[in-house]
């Protein structure tokens, strides 16, 4: 097991805090920096920040005035999705969007929606470790994605909310560009 340790600075920070909602969100902020991977072994050659693959980006096929949830990482058909962090299945493989499939993870400080993957996978255990292969990528139209989303985990109920626009999805509801960037750095 690799140990993040607190940099001196970081450490007098969080002591110097004054509520303990700063503390654990200090301390989810650090976890996230040192912890977590890149979903992908590859970080996708099509950026996943700019176009339709974006984080709040329109979504006029869907309905008017809809924002993208999620970052969406192209990569060939098949390609292993990667649990980012330890953590638990809470639902899934499920049928998302399209005739993918999907699964929601509950990691320590966050909960994923790995989405847009193949159906048939199945991971071996609820209970999954940083860098566990949780399905492929899968197609949709004329594209292969795998669609990444972030929720806070700070309120419960279904992830996905329609009628609640513009994301159609709970209001913890995290954008998922700068952790994937962090987390670009740690593929070799």
């Amino acid at each position: 097991m690799i140990i993040n340790p607190i940099p001196a600075g970081a450490a007098k920070a969080i002591a110097d805090m004054q509520t303990p909602e700063a503390v654990r969100d200090a301390l989810r902020i650090w976890h996230f920096a040192t912890s977590c991977r890149f979903p992908l072994r590859k970080v996708p050659q099509r950026s996943y920040k700019d176009s339709g693959s974006g984080f709040g980006t329109p979504r006029t096929n869907i309905g008017p005035n809809i924002l993208h949830p999620a970052c969406d990482l192209e990569a060939p058909v098949g390609t292993e999705v990667l649990a980012v962090d330890d953590g638990m299945i809470i639902a899934g493989p499920y049928e998302f969007y399209l005739n993918t499939a999907c699964i929601d993870v509950q990691h320590k400080f966050f909960i994923a929606r790995y989405g847009e993957m193949k159906h048939g996978f199945r991971p071996k255990s609820r209970h999954v470790k940083r860098g566990d292969v949780l399905g492929h990528v899968g197609k949709v139209g004329k594209g292969n994605m795998l669609h990444f989303e972030l929720f806070a985990g700070t309120i419960g109920g279904p992830l996905s909310q329609k009628g609640n626009p513009p994301w159609n999805r709970r209001k913890d509801l995290m954008d998922p560009t700068p952790f994937l960037d962090l987390w670009a750095q740690t593929i070799q």
